[in-house]
């Protein structure tokens, strides 16, 4: 047998998928079968063996082929005749005819001098068996569409001749005359019962004397659209899909394309298409909603029209289940990977009673923040023409509060990154979510299936988007075995997250139906802090969705809820500590507990069952302040980064205890913001994550002048940690102190120690601060590597002569286990707050006016007539305003030096006051001039509610109105979130945000509505504004309204 000659052959390049019915089990179901076998030539007319034809009445000569370039067979007629003549095609044999789906030839019809038309009719094997059944396309040599269907030409004729086989059940060849006429068969019934494909033969009507038929290049093709592509030039390409034909999901929408400026038309009921079927854009795709279906679609440009493309689709048989499981979480060795994919920094355990599932998998332990990785594989998978039927893959899972983790999939590992479209659906809400395409939800607070559509190019190749891939096309060729998810999250330290069910879905919208018809099960309750070891006495809070009771075991058995109450258990509750502040938990830890939780929704249906265990850890009973860099350059006691183009470096003598230190000389005069890292030595050092501060000690020299700055940013374990908290630095004399917050700046001259206290809530910032956690959670979560700073220093201008090669000397980084302890030691007054002290200017509040009336502190821009103001001594810091009110309403305006960079972050407004004992409650208002964008804004206090701290630190809040007792002394405070902007005259609403860094004005109003205040004299003092209201409380405050300490 030989091969194909033609050099012209383009379809090669061209790996064609077909999709065949197998059966297995007796279910019809369709599977990819590999490329389709190559052409084979069945007769390349060169006279030599079965390379001939001979016809009756004509003479058969072999002569050169330009268009195939090699020899044909020529016929040459020897007289003119009307009745048919006989061509004789003589082929060579093949072993698997009944495979073949299209034959083709290069032929040539004269044109006649009569003008009439030569006919051309082919038979299989003897002339009295008619080809019958499928389509016959003329072809021109140069590859144009010239007829179809069509048996007579006239005025010539040079091409291809292509005929495609019916369909398999369809009828191919019939008996012209003789015994059994009219006898139709299949195609392979045909080969069957004549023991294949033995020769050709053409019928040729209408014939003139010396003129010549010439044949060449018969071939057989195994796949019927290579052949016709094969030979058409194809003038307008015939429309492609990624949707090959075989199993498809239900409502599947296949898209076509063709080249550019084409129009598709199409149809789904198997009929040919032309441009008045349904016309193809983005907005009218085809869609499969009915099985076994038909497509066929035509392309026109120009003019001129496409071949006919087809596709065969079918749905699920209806055996097949609409999930899949794919993994039932049941062994932990399926849910990580053989290799690198899984990067995840936690312990994987399976647990019973949590899941609706059953047994589950539980990542514990998730430590860090940014992406990792953990990996499925399919304990139960697939084949990959059922994958193909499938509309979405997912998985069900239940995610604390706080936790915010988005799960990214790639398709059998890394390089194949998904981008279709996900959903998520919430058991206990039941509530169905639709995310864009490549976007995925943040999971915080959620119970239920994280779902990913497989619709359109979902999987992208190579790391990237390099390729593009519809889920068919790509598990055709790559199968689909296992899932690895990034995971993004937020900092966290010990919260959990459960996995199950990782399943394949057939319908999505069948799916959530069936879902929304089962209970709407409640998210078991989450626990703060997580399971851990904990201080003795550590209160456990439980926490679970709004409306649910929550019922809980300490002593290892199940909480079991059953016909309306509880028959295992105790109903969770909490109990207050006084007006405003967090109640209190009845869960108090004195040894190592297992608490296992459950939660009742209104409607009795009961949760998972969390689990929750804790250790006790012993009291720390070290030193209060430990050195973990000690500045001598050996070990782990010195420098970790610098940029070395920007500083030199030198352990230098100094008069620390180790008489070392570590110094950096600045080597450039106009030097950028620089990272720079040092290590630690935490040899012994315990219980770190239970530190709430840190100091170093610092050298500076003098600056060029008072405007030059050289400051210390706070960092941890690396470049990309922020730190934050109360900042002091305390000279070696004990003369200077210098207060600031999360960084600190010199403009002189300073040798000392820089303590900073950690925020209680969000003392780091991770990922360049943008996630924020706690220092007990961040070191648990990463240990301690080392500190660092953002380093700044001011430009120096070389031109004048200002000294730009500045060394500074870094030492003694220590760990502060007690703040308070240390400067209770320390014996610094100011530090710590101080109860019926009037007021003055304080760590935890930024003054915007000091009320001392001076210009250079403010001043003041506008009061009320017969307002009486002094200045007076009266105040903790002996400079404040004395009011004497006249009748009726009275106002007094401050003017506000707010500049502070830290007010960007500002929370609100506080002001110290004392008024009248006799006059009765006094009540006040507030309002501000924001001037940070184009214009000012006007800004009041919204009657909502503010907080009072007396003379005696106890804290209260009110509702309503601004109104202070008789005879109070001490602090009103006003939150951001009950300023509201105001519409007035004069005042334009420009960006909408109070900015506290740009008021230019406070206004304190005095209603006097009664006429108690009139003749009596108030004071106020320290127009302030403050960035955290935690901190302000902690400093001001020693309790609670309603408080009682035993």
């Amino acid at each position: 047998m030989k091969t194909m000659k033609n050099s012209k052959l383009r379809f090669i390049a061209i790996l064609t998928v077909i999709a065949v019915v197998l059966t297995s089990c007796g279910i019809g179901m369709f599977v990819f079968a590999d490329t389709a076998p190559d052409p084979v030539v069945l007769n390349n007319g060169d006279g030599t063996g079965n390379n001939i034809g001979s016809i009756y009445t004509y003479t058969s000569t072999y002569v050169d082929n330009e268009v195939t370039g090699s020899k044909a067979i020529n016929m040459t007629s020897t007289q003119t005749a009307t009745p048919a003549r006989e061509a004789n095609l003589r082929i060579n044999t093949i072993d698997n005819p009944k495979d073949i789906t299209a034959i083709s030839m290069y032929v040539e019809l004269p044109e006649l001098s009569s003008g009439g038309a030569v006919q051309w009719h082919l038979r299989i094997n003897e002339y009295v068996y008619g080809w019958e059944g499928g389509d016959f396309y003329a072809i021109s040599k140069d590859g144009e569409f010239v007829s179809k269907n069509k048996t007579s030409f006239v005025g010539g004729f040079k091409g291809y001749f292509v005929y495609i086989l019916p369909a398999d059940d369809a009828n191919a060849v019939k008996k012209l005359w003789g015994t059994g006429i009219n006898t139709r068969w299949t195609w392979d019934a045909f080969m069957d019962e004549f023991g294949g494909l033995k020769g050709l033969k053409a019928y040729v009507f209408g014939q003139e004397t010396g003129k010549a038929i010439v044949v060449d290049d018969i071939t057989c093709y195994f796949d019927d659209a290579a052949g016709l592509a094969d030979r058409f030039n194809l003038a307008v390409a015939a429309p492609t899909s990624k949707i090959t034909s075989g199993l498809v999901a239900k409502n599947q929408k296949v898209d076509l394309s063709a080249e550019e400026g084409t129009e598709i038309f199409y149809t789904l009921d198997g009929t040919a298409p032309d441009n008045t079927s349904a016309k193809y854009d983005a907005n009218n795709k085809p869609v499969i909603t009915t099985a076994p279906a038909t497509l066929k679609a035509i392309a026109y440009k120009d003019g001129k029209q496409s071949l006919v493309t087809t596709y065969k689709y079918d749905f699920l048989p209806d055996t097949q289940p609409n999930v899949t499981v794919l993994n039932p979480c049941e062994d932990t060795s399926t849910v990580k990977s053989d290799g690198s994919n899984d990067g995840m920094t936690s312990t994987k355990t399976l647990v019973e009673n949590m899941s609706p599932y059953g047994t589950a998998v539980k990542y514990l332990g998730l430590g860090g923040t940014g992406q990792s990785m953990w990996n499925v594989k399919f304990a139960n998978n697939l084949d990959n023409a059922t994958w193909a039927a499938h509309q979405a893959f997912a998985f069900w899972v239940s995610v604390p509060e706080g936790m915010n983790l988005t799960f990214s999939p790639c398709i059998n590992g890394e390089k194949y990154a998904f981008k279709g479209k996900s959903y998520s659906y919430n058991t206990s809400t039941q509530d169905f979510t639709e995310y864009d395409v490549g976007k995925y939800p943040k999971l915080s607070g959620f119970e239920g299936y994280l779902i990913f559509s497989l619709e359109g190019e979902c999987v992208r190749g190579d790391w990237g988007d390099t390729f593009r891939y519809n889920f068919r096309e790509f598990v055709q060729t790559n199968g689909f075995k296992q899932i690895c998810f990034y995971q993004s999250h937020s900092a966290m330290y010990n919260k959990s997250f459960v996995v199950d069910n990782v399943i394949a879905i057939a319908d999505l919208n069948k799916f959530v139906e069936d879902m929304n018809k089962e209970p709407k099960r409640p998210m078991a309750p989450t626990a703060d802090p997580g399971a851990d070891a904990v201080r003795m006495d550590t209160q456990i809070f439980l926490y679970a969705g709004d409306g649910c009771a929550i019922y809980y075991t300490t002593d290892g058995t199940d909480p079991t809820y059953e016909n309306g109450e509880c028959t295992n258990g105790t109903l969770y509750e909490t109990y207050s500590m006084g007006n405003g502040q967090e109640d209190a938990s009845y869960i108090e830890l004195k040894k190592a507990t297992t608490i296992k939780a459950i939660a009742v929704s209104t409607e009795g249906i009961v949760s998972g069952i969390a689990v929750h265990e804790y250790t006790i850890e012993e009291p720390y009973d070290g030193p209060n302040v430990v050195v973990v860099n000690n500045g001598t350059g050996e070990g782990t006691n010195t420098y970790s980064w610098h940029n070395t183009a920007n500083f030199d470096k030198e352990i230098v003598d100094n008069d620390s205890p180790d008489g070392k230190g570590m110094a950096l000389t600045i080597k450039k005069a106009n030097l950028p913001a620089q990272e720079i890292t040092y290590k630690v030595d935490i040899t012994g050092v315990e219980q770190i994550h239970n530190v709430k501060g840190y100091s170093y000690h610092v050298t500076v020299p003098d600056m060029p002048t008072e405007a030059h700055k050289i400051g210390f940013g706070s960092r941890v374990n690396g470049a990309t940690n922020y730190l934050y908290g109360k900042v002091y630095a305390i000279s070696d004399d004990g003369e200077t102190i210098i207060q600031s917050k999360d960084g600190i700046s010199f403009s002189k001259a300073f040798s000392g120690t820089v303590y900073m206290i950690f925020n209680d809530t969000n003392a780091v910032g991770q990922s360049y601060g943008s996630v924020k956690t706690d220092w007990f959670k961040f070191i648990k979560a990463n240990s301690l590597t080392g500190f660092g700073f953002y380093f700044t220093r001011s430009k120096c201008n070389e031109d004048i002569g200002e000294k730009f090669d500045h060394t500074f000397v870094i030492d003694d980084f220590s760990l502060i286990y007690d703040t308070d302890k240390l400067f209770e030691d320390i014996g610094l007054e100011g530090l710590l707050a101080t109860y019926d002290a009037g007021s003055f200017e304080n760590t935890n509040m930024i003054v915007a006016n000091d009320c001392s009336g001076y210009k250079k502190n403010a001043g003041l821009t506008d009061f009320s007539e017969n307002l009486v103001i002094e200045r007076t001594d009266y105040s903790f810091d002996e400079r404040n305003l004395k009011l004497t009110m006249p009748e009726g309403e009275s106002f007094i305006n401050f003017a506000a030096t707010s500049a502070d960079p830290e007010l960007v972050i500002g929370a609100g407004t506080a002001f110290w006051v004392e008024t009248p004992k006799g006059a009765g409650d006094t009540e006040l208002d507030l309002s501000v001039l924001d001037s940070a964008g184009t214009a000012t804004e006007y800004w009041e206090y919204g009657d909502k509610w503010y907080y009072l701290i007396d003379k005696y630190g106890v804290i209260s809040k009110k509702t309503g109105v601004l109104v202070v007792p008789d005879g109070f002394r001490g602090w009103v405070v006003i939150p951001k979130e009950n300023m509201f902007i105001v519409e007035k005259d004069g005042y334009t609403i420009d960006n909408a945000e109070l900015d506290y860094n740009q008021i230019i004005s406070i206004k304190v109003t005095f209603y006097n509505r009664n006429g108690e205040l009139t003749g009596k004299s108030l004071h106020i003092d320290d127009i302030s504004f403050y960035t955290s209201f935690a901190d302000l409380v902690r400093s001001r405050a020693l309790k609670w309204e309603g408080q009682v300490f035993e």
